[in-house]
């Protein structure tokens, strides 16, 4: 696997990673704040008809379903292949918060959830 599919494999499974294991009540710290936007901006970029439903899912039931991890991984290659080709803010032209998404620290001490799809709460890296 190359770099940028790898990266993106990452990104994607850090996000879902946050989501899983963010606070079951009140507020949403940072991190959990900057993947839910993710998952708002890809579902948007997508032009997913079930946004909503899979917004929710995720907020309410802490899980991303293939649907969001689709999206999320359509929109992280868009950016990724993009930057490649020298558009260095591919990220910022959909939204700047994505510019943070894209940082190689955004999800800093976040173990990604493997493909495999393990449901199995891991911890933070100390």
């Amino acid at each position: 696997m190359g770099e940028a599919p790898r990266r993106v494999g990452e990104l994607v499974g850090s996000i879902e990673r946050v989501i899983r294991e963010r606070p079951r009540q009140g507020a949403l710290g940072p991190q959990a704040v900057l993947a839910m936007d993710a998952l708002m901006h890809a579902l948007i970029f997508s032009a997913e008809p079930r946004a909503l439903e899979l917004w929710r899912e995720a907020l309410w039931e802490g899980r991303l379903s293939d649907g969001s991890r689709a999206v999320l991984s359509r929109m992280l290659e868009h950016i990724t292949v993009a930057v490649a080709r020298g558009e260095h803010d591919a990220a910022g032209a959909i939204c700047n918060c994505l510019r943070a998404v894209m940082e190689p620290n955004a999800f800093a001490g976040i173990e990604p959830i493997s493909k495999g799809g393990n449901d199995a709460r891991s911890k933070r890296k100390d």
